[in-house]
Protein backbone atom coordinates (compact mmCIF):
# COMPACT_ATOMS: atom_id res chain seq x y z
CA UNK A 1 0.00 0.00 0.00
CA UNK A 2 0.99 3.47 -0.76
CA UNK A 3 0.23 6.69 1.36
CA UNK A 4 -0.21 10.55 -0.90
CA UNK A 5 -1.83 13.59 1.12
CA UNK A 6 -4.77 14.70 -0.90
CA UNK A 7 -4.35 17.63 -3.36
CA UNK A 8 -6.16 18.44 -7.03
CA UNK A 9 -4.87 17.78 -9.75
CA UNK A 10 -2.47 15.43 -8.59
CA UNK A 11 -3.99 13.12 -5.90
CA UNK A 12 -7.57 13.67 -5.34
CA UNK A 13 -11.52 11.53 -4.47
CA UNK A 14 -13.72 11.43 -7.77
CA UNK A 15 -16.93 9.66 -7.45
CA UNK A 16 -15.62 7.43 -4.58
CA UNK A 17 -12.79 6.52 -6.82
CA UNK A 18 -8.76 7.96 -6.03
CA UNK A 19 -7.47 9.59 -8.98
CA UNK A 20 -5.07 12.27 -10.55
CA UNK A 21 -1.33 13.09 -12.21
CA UNK A 22 0.87 10.92 -9.84
CA UNK A 23 -1.71 8.56 -9.27
CA UNK A 24 -1.99 7.79 -12.94
CA UNK A 25 1.97 7.78 -13.30
CA UNK A 26 2.33 5.39 -10.08
CA UNK A 27 -0.42 3.15 -11.02
CA UNK A 28 1.28 2.79 -14.86
CA UNK A 29 4.84 2.40 -14.04
CA UNK A 30 3.98 -0.06 -11.89
CA UNK A 31 0.93 -1.83 -14.06
CA UNK A 32 3.97 -2.05 -16.49
CA UNK A 33 6.34 -4.37 -14.35
CA UNK A 34 2.56 -6.55 -13.51
CA UNK A 35 2.40 -5.11 -9.95
CA UNK A 36 -0.60 -3.62 -8.93
CA UNK A 37 -0.71 -0.97 -6.53
CA UNK A 38 -3.07 -0.22 -3.85
CA UNK A 39 -3.19 3.90 -3.30
CA UNK A 40 -4.54 5.28 0.46
CA UNK A 41 -5.08 8.96 0.91
CA UNK A 42 -3.75 10.18 4.39
CA UNK A 43 -3.13 13.82 5.72
CA UNK A 44 0.81 14.90 4.52
CA UNK A 45 2.54 14.20 7.79
CA UNK A 46 0.86 10.73 8.51
CA UNK A 47 2.04 9.38 4.96
CA UNK A 48 5.39 10.06 5.54
CA UNK A 49 5.45 8.58 9.61
CA UNK A 50 3.37 5.56 7.90
CA UNK A 51 5.63 4.73 5.21
CA UNK A 52 8.80 5.66 7.86
CA UNK A 53 7.62 3.02 10.28
CA UNK A 54 6.54 0.30 7.37
CA UNK A 55 2.72 0.57 8.13
CA UNK A 56 2.74 1.53 4.12
CA UNK A 57 5.11 0.28 1.25
CA UNK A 58 5.81 4.07 0.73
CA UNK A 59 4.43 7.28 -0.27
CA UNK A 60 4.66 10.07 -2.82
CA UNK A 61 5.47 12.49 -3.49
CA UNK A 62 8.67 13.89 -1.29
CA UNK A 63 11.79 16.01 -1.95
CA UNK A 64 15.23 14.18 -0.47
CA UNK A 65 17.37 15.42 2.00
CA UNK A 66 20.10 13.66 4.22
CA UNK A 67 17.39 13.17 7.34
CA UNK A 68 15.06 11.15 4.66
CA UNK A 69 17.89 9.29 3.32
CA UNK A 70 18.14 7.65 6.54
CA UNK A 71 14.39 5.81 6.22
CA UNK A 72 13.23 6.05 3.06
CA UNK A 73 14.38 4.05 -0.08
CA UNK A 74 14.78 7.07 -2.80
CA UNK A 75 14.55 5.49 -6.60
CA UNK A 76 17.19 6.87 -9.09
CA UNK A 77 14.03 8.17 -10.87
CA UNK A 78 11.76 11.23 -10.07
CA UNK A 79 8.04 10.76 -9.85
CA UNK A 80 8.14 14.69 -10.80
CA UNK A 81 9.39 17.44 -10.49
CA UNK A 82 7.92 20.23 -8.48
CA UNK A 83 8.23 24.21 -8.95
CA UNK A 84 8.52 26.46 -5.93
CA UNK A 85 7.36 30.01 -6.29
CA UNK A 86 7.38 33.16 -4.14
CA UNK A 87 3.64 34.63 -3.55
CA UNK A 88 3.12 38.17 -2.80
CA UNK A 89 -0.39 40.66 -2.58
CA UNK A 90 -1.24 41.81 -5.68
CA UNK A 91 -1.76 45.19 -4.00
CA UNK A 92 0.05 48.56 -3.73
CA UNK A 93 3.19 49.04 -1.64
CA UNK A 94 3.58 44.94 -1.95
CA UNK A 95 6.97 43.39 -2.77
CA UNK A 96 7.15 43.06 -6.86
CA UNK A 97 10.12 40.89 -6.99
CA UNK A 98 12.09 38.26 -4.31
CA UNK A 99 15.26 37.16 -4.37
CA UNK A 100 15.76 34.32 -1.97
CA UNK A 101 19.58 35.05 -2.20
CA UNK A 102 19.89 38.73 -1.06
CA UNK A 103 18.68 39.93 2.39
CA UNK A 104 14.95 40.45 2.71
CA UNK A 105 13.86 42.98 5.62
CA UNK A 106 9.58 41.93 5.33
CA UNK A 107 7.68 38.45 6.88
CA UNK A 108 8.40 35.89 4.90
CA UNK A 109 6.04 32.62 5.40
CA UNK A 110 6.33 28.69 4.85
CA UNK A 111 4.18 26.02 6.11
CA UNK A 112 5.84 24.22 9.08
CA UNK A 113 7.74 20.94 8.90
CA UNK A 114 7.92 21.59 5.09
CA UNK A 115 11.03 21.25 3.37
CA UNK A 116 11.79 23.07 -0.26
CA UNK A 117 14.92 21.78 -1.52
CA UNK A 118 18.44 22.74 -0.47
CA UNK A 119 18.71 26.30 -1.78
CA UNK A 120 15.82 27.51 -0.39
CA UNK A 121 16.41 25.45 2.84
CA UNK A 122 20.06 27.12 2.92
CA UNK A 123 18.20 30.52 2.38
CA UNK A 124 15.76 30.20 5.21
CA UNK A 125 18.71 28.92 7.30
CA UNK A 126 21.06 31.60 6.43
CA UNK A 127 19.83 34.55 8.71
CA UNK A 128 19.67 36.66 5.52
CA UNK A 129 15.24 36.89 6.39
CA UNK A 130 14.56 38.96 9.45
CA UNK A 131 11.52 37.54 9.69
CA UNK A 132 10.42 34.08 8.75
CA UNK A 133 6.76 32.78 10.34
CA UNK A 134 5.56 28.52 10.26
CA UNK A 135 2.26 28.79 9.63
CA UNK A 136 -0.17 25.47 9.90
CA UNK A 137 -1.30 25.00 6.24
CA UNK A 138 -1.85 26.70 2.74
CA UNK A 139 -4.77 27.76 3.46
CA UNK A 140 -3.76 29.55 6.53
CA UNK A 141 -0.56 31.17 4.49
CA UNK A 142 -3.00 32.27 1.42
CA UNK A 143 -5.53 34.20 4.04
CA UNK A 144 -2.55 35.67 5.63
CA UNK A 145 -0.86 37.20 2.56
CA UNK A 146 -4.29 38.23 1.59
CA UNK A 147 -4.52 39.75 4.39
CA UNK A 148 -1.35 41.98 4.70
CA UNK A 149 -0.55 39.91 8.29
CA UNK A 150 2.80 38.27 5.83
CA UNK A 151 4.73 40.21 2.85
CA UNK A 152 6.22 36.77 1.03
CA UNK A 153 5.31 33.03 1.33
CA UNK A 154 7.30 30.37 0.07
CA UNK A 155 5.42 27.67 -1.60
CA UNK A 156 4.82 24.74 -3.95
CA UNK A 157 2.80 25.80 -6.38
CA UNK A 158 0.19 23.12 -6.67
CA UNK A 159 -1.06 22.82 -3.06
CA UNK A 160 -0.68 26.90 -3.04
CA UNK A 161 -2.49 27.29 -6.21
CA UNK A 162 -5.39 25.53 -4.82
CA UNK A 163 -6.04 27.43 -2.01
CA UNK A 164 -5.67 30.59 -3.95
CA UNK A 165 -8.48 29.33 -5.84
CA UNK A 166 -10.61 27.19 -3.43
CA UNK A 167 -10.84 30.32 -1.56
CA UNK A 168 -11.38 33.05 -4.27
CA UNK A 169 -8.31 34.59 -3.39
CA UNK A 170 -6.74 35.05 -7.25
CA UNK A 171 -7.46 38.57 -7.36
CA UNK A 172 -5.66 39.32 -4.17
CA UNK A 173 -2.47 36.95 -5.00
CA UNK A 174 0.25 37.09 -7.21
CA UNK A 175 2.57 34.17 -8.16
CA UNK A 176 6.17 35.71 -8.86
CA UNK A 177 8.49 33.98 -10.91
CA UNK A 178 9.62 30.36 -9.75
CA UNK A 179 12.47 30.19 -7.26
CA UNK A 180 13.45 26.79 -7.84
CA UNK A 181 12.18 23.75 -9.35
CA UNK A 182 13.53 20.38 -7.08
CA UNK A 183 12.64 16.49 -7.79
CA UNK A 184 10.39 14.57 -5.97
CA UNK A 185 10.07 11.26 -5.33
CA UNK A 186 7.90 8.45 -4.83
CA UNK A 187 9.46 6.66 -2.13
CA UNK A 188 9.66 3.30 -0.06
CA UNK A 189 10.15 1.91 2.99
CA UNK A 190 13.34 0.84 4.43
CA UNK A 191 11.91 -1.33 7.17
CA UNK A 192 11.45 -4.36 5.32
CA UNK A 193 13.24 -5.04 1.45
CA UNK A 194 11.58 -3.26 -1.27
CA UNK A 195 14.51 -3.45 -3.88
CA UNK A 196 12.50 -5.73 -6.26
CA UNK A 197 9.50 -2.89 -6.02
CA UNK A 198 11.81 -0.16 -6.86
CA UNK A 199 13.46 -1.08 -9.47
CA UNK A 200 9.71 -1.80 -11.09
CA UNK A 201 9.30 1.28 -10.42
CA UNK A 202 12.61 2.69 -12.19
CA UNK A 203 11.65 0.91 -14.97
CA UNK A 204 8.18 1.68 -15.67
CA UNK A 205 9.14 5.05 -15.18
CA UNK A 206 11.56 5.38 -17.24
CA UNK A 207 10.13 3.39 -19.94
CA UNK A 208 7.18 5.73 -19.74
CA UNK A 209 8.97 8.38 -20.44
CA UNK A 210 10.79 7.16 -23.32
CA UNK A 211 7.75 5.97 -24.99
CA UNK A 212 5.72 9.23 -24.41
CA UNK A 213 3.13 7.70 -22.23
CA UNK A 214 4.99 10.23 -18.97
CA UNK A 215 3.61 13.24 -21.78
CA UNK A 216 0.60 11.82 -22.68
CA UNK A 217 -0.11 11.72 -18.95
CA UNK A 218 1.04 15.24 -17.98
CA UNK A 219 -0.90 16.84 -20.70
CA UNK A 220 -4.41 15.25 -19.73
CA UNK A 221 -3.73 17.69 -16.39
CA UNK A 222 -2.34 20.79 -17.68
CA UNK A 223 -4.81 23.55 -17.21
Amino acid sequence: MLAAPEGYPNTYIEDGQIKGFFVDLVREAFHRGNRPVEIRIEPWMRSIEDSRFGHADGMFVIYRNAERDAYFDFPAEPLITLHEAAYVRNAPGAPTRFDIDQPFAHRVAIVSHSYHGARIAAALESGRFAHVLEVDGYDTMARMLAAGRIDVAISVTDPMAESIARLDLADKIKRLPDIDQVPAYLVLTKVRDMSADRTLFEEGIRAMKADGTYEAIARKYRH
